[in-house]
């Protein structure tokens, strides 16, 4: 019925709209497999529940730690306005994204590795002190290599997300619940059209990706020279 292939459709962009929110927060510095804000922020997505809310969440014994330091102020007793989390481990986090999609490598699948999430993990609770110097660390490679942490290698192509490939299989998936044969074709159909726009898409992108780092090379090259 239409009802089913609507419900189909709707489920689809939602699962469209967390993949995409993921990957901005990710974008920004924000694992969303291992940092607090970025978890909170994808849960509220997804299931429409602030974890701040929900009584033994980090999230929400760490917004009662900061009530606490903000009531301490009031009363003359020092403590602290609440501040930016992390800002310096999101920016190490953001240049390791950076790095991975210049060598062609999806920063989502890599920091989904449990052994990569227990590393960042530990990383967004490395004393400030520490993470300042190794940001410094990476801005000056960053600027170094032109916005990567790494030198670019021959033949790399920048890894660019494409949205609709992913919506692909899940359509796939969807193609066997229908009960009739003509929702069946519609559905299928559908999938046909959204695998040819993500074709489309990924070689459009894969070509400008390859235009853009044949231009930065050219401009360090004409830099070195200079």
């Amino acid at each position: 019925t239409q009802y089913q292939l609507d419900q189909i459709e709707k489920e689809a962009q939602k699962k469209r709209d967390v993949e995409n929110l993921k990957r901005e927060l990710l974008d920004a510095g924000q694992d969303p497999h291992t940092e607090l804000d970025a978890e909170r922020a994808v849960f509220l997505l997804e299931h429409d529940v602030d974890l701040v809310e929900v009584a033994g969440t980090p999230q929400n014994e760490r917004r009662n730690k900061e009530f606490l330091k903000r009531a301490k102020k009031k009363r003359g007793k020092g403590g602290a306005d609440t501040e930016v989390h992390n800002e310096k481990q999101r920016y190490i986090v953001a240049c390791q994204v950076a790095d991975l999609k210049a060598r062609g490598i999806d920063p989502m699948k890599h920091f989904s590795q449990e052994d990569v999430r227990e590393k960042t993990r530990a990383m967004y609770k490395m004393d400030d002190r520490v993470a300042d110097k190794v940001a410094k660390q990476y801005q000056a490679l960053m600027a170094e290599n032109g916005g990567r942490l790494t030198p670019a290698q021959e033949g790399e192509v920048p890894f660019v997300y494409n949205p609709k490939a992913d919506v692909v299989e899940e359509v796939a998936e969807a193609a066997t619940k229908p009960s009739t044969k003509a929702e069946r074709d519609e559905v299928r159909k559908k999938r046909k059209e959204e695998r040819a726009a993500a074709k489309a898409e990924a070689k459009k992108a894969k070509q400008a990706a390859k235009e853009e780092a044949a231009a930065k090379k050219a401009a360090a090259a004409a830099g070195a020279l200079a």
